[in-house]
């Protein structure tokens, strides 16, 4: 169990990787985005004030919890626990921005593809995984603490 923090950090990595190739999300037309196009330009929903769009701060909150890992699990864990949540608040849409027609913004009925599966997948790997270094350091510092 000692490699398993260490083990979701990566996995936590590499599925973020993956997902910045797939499709994450979409509409009953086929039209929909790559992770990584999501990624750059998410932050223009932000602008435009669209509520949705507050799932993309998932986004700098995981990378947070992966630059705070070695240095302080604690952090992590609860930036990572914020990153699954903002990227789980995805799920409480069922429609998204597609465009404009002129007239005003054009929603349509999401269809969730691998790509978001994969990003939110990203999420809850750091997540456990930093859980599980806090539990795992708790118990050594028990067990040292015993030994005294």
């Amino acid at each position: 169990m000692e490699n398993l923090p260490r083990n979701l950090f990566i996995a936590s990595i590499v599925l973020f990787l993956i997902s910045l190739v797939l499709p994450a999300c979409g509409n009953s037309g086929g039209d929909g985005g790559l992770g990584l196009a999501l990624l750059l330009f998410g932050p223009l929903g932000l602008l435009a004030g669209e509520a949705i769009a507050l799932s993309w701060l998932a986004n700098p909150l995981l990378f947070a919890a992966w630059i705070t890992f070695k240095k302080n699990v604690r952090i992590s864990f609860l930036l990572s626990v914020f990153a699954f949540l903002a990227s789980a608040y995805f799920l409480g849409f069922d429609e998204m921005i597609t465009g404009s027609n002129g007239l005003g913004t054009m929603r349509e009925a999401i269809e969730y593809r691998f790509g978001y599966w994969f990003w939110l997948a990203s999420t809850a790997a750091m997540m456990v995984g930093t859980g599980i270094q806090i539990i795992d350091e708790m118990k050594q510092k028990k067990k040292t603490k015993n030994a005294e």
